[in-house]
């Protein structure tokens, strides 16, 4: 069972442009402080199956990670997959229009941690990396995307 992380915050902005922002290379690297470069892997329409790589430093290593778009709803809803021996990620983003004409941008994240070593994977999911993620949603990445995202609907 993987463990989940959850968050969401309003946004004074419409859902076209919650969801733009939160797809946008140059958003993921300005709202994430450990995302240091973001690219997709080509250069075609975003979709179902699309792939993109972000490097990113977390403590002392810097190292690349690859997510797929494994469900793809625009613009209400994707799921971004990664596997690696580090974790399992499934990245859900919901963007959810609200009657005043602001947005509710919720992300919920499935965690299993190093899936080689369970005791350590199942210990790390649930404590340190449990707590360093939800803080990391609450405080930096969905103020952030909330900050961007309403910065370009005022412009």
């Amino acid at each position: 069972m993987r463990q989940l992380i959850e968050a969401s915050i309003e946004i004074d902005a419409p859902v076209e442009t919650v969801w733009a922002t939160v797809h946008d290379p140059a958003a993921m690297v300005e709202s994430i402080d450990w995302v240091r470069e973001m690219w997709w892997e080509d250069d075609q329409p975003v979709r179902r199956g699309s792939v993109y790589a972000e490097r990113v430093k977390m403590g002392i290593k810097e190292t690349v990670y690859r997510w797929e778009l494994t469900e793809f709803e625009p613009p209400r809803r994707a799921v971004h997959s990664h596997a690696s021996g580090e974790g399992e990620l499934d990245l859900e983003v919901i963007v959810e229009p609200m009657p005043d004409g602001r947005t509710r941008y919720t992300q919920r994240m499935h965690i299993r941690a190093v899936p080689a070593f369970r005791p350590l994977g199942w210990l790390l999911e649930r404590t340190a990396v449990r707590w360093k993620m939800q803080r990391d949603f609450e405080r930096m990445i969905l103020p952030n995307y909330k900050r961007i995202a309403e910065r370009r609907a005022a412009s």
